[in-house]
C-alpha cells in the first residue's frame, strides 16, 4: 500500500535569489531563522540581533516576490522568519543596497547620513531596509505612510524627526541618480523595466513545497507548517496581529 501522507521525493534546500545569484541554504531545521543563517553561515553581520522577539525591528531585511509579473517588497523581521520562507523569493540585507561597483550608498542611506538619522548606529541597519522596502513600493509616501512603514523599528537613543526627515527626502535622492547608473537595487519605485528580470527569475524558481525536519515530520511551505494560533500579540508595523506558532504533527 502506497503511504500518501509522505511524498516520493523531499528536499531540506530552499532556492532564493540573494544579491542577484541564486542562493541554496541547506535547512539543518525547519525553525532555524534568517537571522542566525545570515550571521553565522553568511557572515552577514549587517543585520542585528535586538530583541529577537519581533519587537524592534534591529533585524529587519526585505524580501521580494513576484506578483501578477510586478515585485512586490516586504519588510520583515529576521529573528522571527524561517529560513525555508525564503524559498522562491528574493532576499535583500543591508548590504545589498551598496553600489558593488561604486561603492555609493543607496539613497536611503544618503537621505539617513545626510540628516544625520543615526545615533549609536544599532538600529539604524534595520530603519534603512523598512525605509528601501518604502522605496521600492511608493514613490511618494505621505507622513501616515512613513509612519505606518517605521512602526515596527525601535530607536532607543533619540527622537524619530531626522529618520522621517530622511523618509521624505530618498526618492528625491534616487532621482538624481542617472539612469544609465540604476539597477534594480537603486532605482526609485515603479522601475518595470529592471524588476522584470528578477520577476522572471524567481517565477523560474521552483518552489519547494515539502520539507523534512531531522526527526521526519513534513511541513509545507508557509501553508507548510501546521500552524496554531495562540494568545501571544506581537506590535508589528502599526498593527496588533495574532502571532501563530508552530504546532507538532
Amino acid at each position: 500500500m502506497t503511504d500518501r501522507s509522505r511524498p516520493a521525493q523531499s528536499t531540506n534546500v530552499a532556492r532564493f535569489i540573494l544579491d542577484g545569484e541564486v542562493h541554496a541554504a541547506r535547512i539543518a531545521s525547519p525553525t532555524r531563522t534568517v537571522l542566525q543563517y545570515l550571521r553565522e553561515d553568511l557572515e552577514r553581520i549587517g543585520t542585528k540581533e535586538g530583541c529577537a522577539e519581533g519587537d524592534c525591528g534591529a533585524c529587519t531585511v526585505v524580501i521580494a516576490e513576484a506578483e501578477k509579473g510586478a515585485l512586490r517588497f516586504r519588510a520583515v523581521n529576521a529573528c522571527i522568519q524561517f529560513v525555508p520562507t525564503l524559498d522562491g523569493k528574493a532576499l535583500f540585507t543591508v548590504e545589498s543596497l551598496r553600489d558593488s561597483k561604486s561603492g555609493a550608498m543607496h539613497a536611503v542611506q544618503q537621505a539617513m547620513a545626510d540628516g544625520h538619522a543615526a545615533q549609536c548606529g544599532f538600529c539604524t541597519p534595520g530603519f534603512v531596509m523598512s525605509l528601501f522596502a518604502l522605496y521600492k513600493s511608493d514613490p511618494a509616501p505621505d507622513r501616515a505612510t512613513i509612519n505606518d512603514a517605521l512602526a515596527g523599528n525601535l530607536c532607543r537613543c533619540t527622537g524619530y524627526r531626522p529618520i522621517v526627515d530622511a523618509a521624505t527626502k530618498m526618492a528625491a535622492v534616487g532621482a538624481a541618480v542617472p539612469t544609465a547608473e540604476r539597477t534594480l537595487v537603486n532605482a526609485p519605485a515603479g522601475a518595470k523595466r529592471l524588476a522584470a528580470k528578477l520577476v522572471a527569475a524567481l517565477q523560474g524558481l521552483t518552489r519547494r513545497s515539502i520539507f523534512t525536519t531531522p526527526s521526519g515530520t513534513f511541513m509545507r511551505q508557509v501553508r507548510w507548517l501546521r500552524w496554531r494560533a495562540c494568545g501571544l500579540r506581537c506590535r508589528r508595523r502599526g498593527s496588533w496581529r495574532v502571532v501563530p506558532m508552530l504546532g507538532s504533527g
